[in-house]
């Protein structure tokens, strides 16, 4: 049996794109009463060494997961900010991979061998409603389905 694991390579995150792509409009949909968004407990969030943000989806968009980002680049720093794992669907619209991979985004795939991601990968977000929570009809937007348990294998291998 082959216990070898090959290191996934990510790419450099830019910042600038990620604070034009997400910050800047998350702060506009907030200023705009679109959206508001209380921060506690920020003061929890090491500044350094790996960190796992666990959280539900909300509805279909993944803003929840955008949301818990932003709360953390507003309150540390941008390289704390969390990578995340995209469905397989969104990873294959080839417009959008090369966008995904600058902000952060990790095929989900990887969660299979949890020894493959890279140490420097420190902060990750998971929601363990996986897809189930995020694609749920906007009538059950605030009820949790299932929780998958690979965020606590994720959690440990980390």
């Amino acid at each position: 049996m082959n216990t070898e694991h090959k290191l996934h390579t990510i790419p450099k995150r830019d910042f600038a794109l990620m604070e034009k792509l997400i910050i800047y409009p998350l702060q506009m949909l907030i200023r705009s009463g679109y959206f508001s968004l209380e921060i506690t407990g920020a003061h929890f969030v090491p500044e350094t060494g790996s960190i796992l943000y666990v959280g539900n989806h909300a509805g279909w968009a993944p803003l929840d997961n955008l949301m818990g980002g932003f709360a953390v680049w507003q309150n540390r720093t941008p390289e704390r900010f969390p990578y995340v794992f995209g469905h397989p669907l969104v990873a294959r619209f080839q417009p959008a991979q090369e966008i995904m991979k600058r902000i952060g985004v990790l095929p989900v795939d990887w969660l299979h061998d949890l020894n493959s991601i890279p140490p420097e990968v420190q902060c990750l977000a998971i929601m363990p409603e996986g897809a189930d929570g995020n694609c749920k009809p906007f009538w059950e937007a605030y009820q949790m389905k299932e929780w998958k348990t690979g965020f606590v294998r994720l959690a440990i291998a980390r």
